[in-house]
C-alpha cells in the first residue's frame, strides 16, 4: 500500500510533513486503510481520516 496526497500526487512517506483542514502541519507516522496518524508540533500523535489530510491509499 501506498499513501497518496491528493493535490500534488505525491507519495507520503513516515516523516513527511503535511497541511491538515486546518492548515497545521503534522508529521506523518504511518496510515492503514481507513486512518492516518500524524504527529503534531507538540509530539501528539493523532489519528486522522484521509480526508483531514487530503490523501488517499492505493494498493502499489
Amino acid at each position: 500500500m501506498r499513501l497518496i496526497y491528493e493535490p500534488t500526487g505525491q507519495e507520503l512517506k513516515p516523516g513527511d510533513k503535511v497541511p491538515t483542514f486546518r492548515k497545521e502541519m503534522v508529521t506523518v507516522e504511518s496510515f492503514n486503510e481507513r486512518r492516518v496518524y500524524c504527529k503534531d508540533d507538540r509530539g501528539n500523535v493523532n489519528e486522522w481520516f484521509h480526508s483531514v489530510i487530503h490523501s488517499r491509499v492505493v494498493d502499489p
